[in-house]
C-alpha cells in the first residue's frame, strides 16, 4: 500500500494567544531533523517512502507538517488534515509542556481513523523522561514517560502505540516501513506494536517503547550513529516559509551544524545541558556541515523565493559550540566561497567579550544577528549559571558592554530573560526598566523573549520533582491572559525548591513588558527562539 504520513509539533497551550509574539517561527523545526531521513528516503522515490505522500515537492511534503500552538485555534487545521490524508502514521513532537496537547491530537486521531493509523511520540518530552541509566543499559522510566501512565492506566494504552526516546532519524523511517510492507493494510497500529523489534538494527542512540497488556516492551538502538550519506539540509526537504523582521523579512532558514543537542554548559534548568542531553556537542566537521547548509539554503530561497534575499538562523546552543577553532574554519569556508545568506545566531555574554574578534571576521562573513541569554539581573541571587565564566565583574555590567560592542560592530542583538529562578518581583521589574534604559541608550536590544522557567524532565535531574505533566501548564483564562506576552510559561511546574507564580504578580509584569514592547525601535518584533 502506499503509505500515507502527518507530523504535527504538539500544541503548547489549551487556548490563547501566548507565545505568539517570540514563538514567531512557521517552521517545526524539530519535527524537520527529526524527519529528514525518511524525507530524504521519499525525495529519493527509495522504497516504501518513495512511493508515500511525501514523494513529491518539498512544498507538497511541507503541508502534512503541521505546528500546532494552541489546540482551540489549530485543532480544526489537525482535523482537516488527518480528514485529507487519512494518514497510516501520525508523527508527533512534543516538549513536557505539550503533552496534554499531544494526548488530545492522538485522542482525536484514534477517534477519527481507529487502529489504522499508527501514533507514535517523540521529542524533548520523551528524550528527557525515557533514558538508559548512567553506565547501564537499564532503561528508566521518569514519572513523566508517556509510557509509564500508559502502563499505570493514567492514559489509554492505546494513545501512544511507540513511544521514541533520542536521536532516531532511521527509526521514522522504518516504522514507515514496517506500516508499508505489512500484509494487512486495515491496522497500521498492530504492524508498528508487532514489529517494533525488527528496528533494533537502526543506528542511533535511541529508545523506542510500547504497552501491551500493561507490559512495557522497549528495543535499544545500535550504538553506531553512522549514516550512509549526510542528510540533505532540512530546507531541502521541507522549504522555508518562516520570516524574521531581524532579517528584513526575508525568508529564514534554520539551520543547524548537526553536532548533537547538547550544549557545553550545563546549567541546571536547561533541556539541553550536558546533564539533561547526555553528551556534549560533537565539533569533528561542523563548520563544513554548517556552512553546507547556509549554501543550500541560498539555493532554496533563490528557487522558491526568486525576489527575496536569503537568511537563516543558526539553532546551535551556542554558535559552534563556541569552539575558536570551529568558528575559525567556518570563517576561511565562507571567505572562501561565500554562501549568500545573512544569517543570526546564539552565543553566552562571555563568549562576545571574548571572542570579539571572531564576532568581526563573523560579520564579513553574513553575520547580522546575535542572541545572548542574559536570564536574570545577578546569577547569585539564583545560585549561579554554568556559563557565567568571568564572574569578577557584575552580570548586567557585562550584559552592556555586549550590548555596546554589538553595536559598534553593526549587528542587532536579541536577548533572552527568564523569570521564575528564585528572584523576587522587585528585581524582575527592575530588569524590564534596565532593557527599556539600554534600548534608549544603544538602540538594543531589538528583541526580547521572555520566559517563565518550567522544570523539564532532564532525564531525572529534576530535583525529586517527578511531574506528569498531564495538566495544561496554564490551568484558566485569567493565567493564559497574563503570561500573553512570554513564550514558554507554567503556573504548574516550577523549578525544584521555587514558588509557583503568583498572578498579581504576572499581570503586573505583563504591563512592564508591554511598555518596554512599546519602545520606538525600528528593529523591535519577533524573537528567534528554540521550536519543539
Amino acid at each position: 500500500m502506499a503509505l500515507r504520513v502527518v507530523a504535527i509539533s504538539a500544541p503548547h497551550y489549551q487556548t490563547g494567544r501566548i507565545g505568539e509574539r517570540v514563538l514567531s517561527s512557521s517552521d517545526p523545526v524539530s519535527l524537520f531533523n527529526a524527519c529528514r531521513h525518511a524525507a530524504a528516503a521519499a525525495a529519493r522515490r527509495s522504497g516504501v517512502w518513495g512511493e508515500s505522500n511525501w514523494n513529491g515537492t518539498r512544498i507538497e511534503r511541507r503541508r502534512s507538517m503541521l505546528l500546532l500552538h494552541s489546540l482551540e485555534a489549530d485543532v480544526a487545521m489537525f482535523e482537516a488534515a488527518l480528514d485529507e490524508v487519512r494518514p497510516h502514521l501520525l508523527l508527533i513532537g512534543a516538549m513536557s509542556l505539550c503533552l496534554p496537547g499531544a494526548i488530545e491530537c492522538a485522542r482525536r486521531a484514534r477517534e477519527m481513523l481507529g487502529d489504522r493509523v499508527a501514533i507514535v511520540l517523540g521529542g524533548w518530552h520523551a528524550s528527557e523522561t525515557i533514558f538508559r541509566a548512567p553506565g547501564s543499559a537499564r532503561v528508566v522510566h521518569h514519572a513523566g514517560s508517556p509510557v509509564r501512565l500508559m502502563a499505570q492506566g493514567r492514559l489509554a494504552e492505546d494513545t501512544f502505540d511507540v513511544v521514541v526516546s533520542g536521536e532516531a532519524a532511521g527509526l521514522v523511517t522504518r516504522l514507515g516501513e514496517l506500516i508499508g510492507t505489512a500484509a494487512c493494510e486495515s491496522s497500521a497500529a498492530r504492524a508498528v506494536r508487532r514489529g517494533l523489534h525488527q528496528t533494533a538494527s537502526v543506528p542511533g542512540n535511541w529508545i523506542a517503547a510500547s504497552v501491551h497488556q500493561g507490559v512495557v516492551r522497549e528495543v535499544v538502538g545500535s550504538t553506531s550513529s553512522s549514516q550512509d550519506a549526510p542528510l540533505p539540509a532540512p530546507s531541502a526537504l521541507f522549504g522555508i516559509s518562516t520570516v524574521f523582521d531581524v532579517f528584513d523579512h526575508n525568508p529564514t532558514a534554520h539551520v543547524f551544524s548537526d553536532s548533537g543537542r547538547g550544549c557545553i554548559y550545563d546549567c541546571t534548568f536547561c533541556s539541553e545541558g550536558m546533564s539533561a542531553v547526555g553528551s556534549r556537542p560533537q565539533l569533528d566537521g561542523a563548520a563544513e556541515r554548517l556552512y553546507g547548509q547556509l549554501a543550500t539554503a541560498a539555493t532554496i530561497v533563490a528557487e522558491d523565493h526568486p525576489v527575496r534575499k536569503a537568511a537563516a538562523f543558526v539553532e546551535d546552543s551556542v554558535f559552534l559550540g563556541g569552539s575558536p577553532r570551529a568558528i575559525e574554519r567556518f570563517v576561511t569556508l565562507a571567505r572562501a566561497h561565500p554562501p549568500g545568506v545573512t544569517f543570526g545566531c546564539q552565543f553566552t555574554i562571555d563568549q562576545v567579550l571574548a571572542r570579539r574578534d571572531l564576532l568581526i571576521a563573523l560579520v564579513e562573513v553574513g553575520l547580522s544577528y546575535v542572541f545572548v541569554g542574559l536570564e536574570t539581573s545577578e546569577p547569585l541571587m539564583i545560585g549561579g549559571l554554568s556559563k557565567n565564566v568571568r564572574p569578577q565583574t557584575a552580570w548586567l555590567h557585562r550584559m552592556e558592554a555586549v550590548l555596546a560592542f554589538l553595536s559598534s560592530a553593526g549587528i542587532l542583538c536579541g536577548v533572552g530573560v527568564l523569570f521564575g529562578l528564585g528572584e523576587d518581583q522587585q528585581s524582575r521589574l527592575r530588569l524590564v526598566s534596565v532593557l527599556e534604559r539600554w534600548r534608549t541608550t544603544y538602540g538594543s536590544p531589538c528583541t526580547v523573549s521572555f520566559n517563565w522557567a518550567v522544570h523539564h524532565p532532564l532525564r531525572g535531574h529534576d530535583g525529586g520533582r517527578n511531574y506528569r505533566y498531564l495538566d495544561w501548564a496554564l490551568p484558566n483564562t485569567d493565567w493564559i491572559s497574563a503570561f500573553e506576552p512570554f513564550g514558554e510559561a507554567s503556573a504548574l511546574y516550577p523549578l525544584a525548591g521555587r514558588q509557583h507564580p503568583r498572578l498579581s504578580e504576572v499581570e503586573e509584569l505583563r504591563g512592564a513588558i508591554e511598555t518596554l514592547n512599546r519602545s520606538n525601535l525600528d528593529t523591535a518584533g519577533a524573537a528567534v527562539s528554540r521550536n519543539h
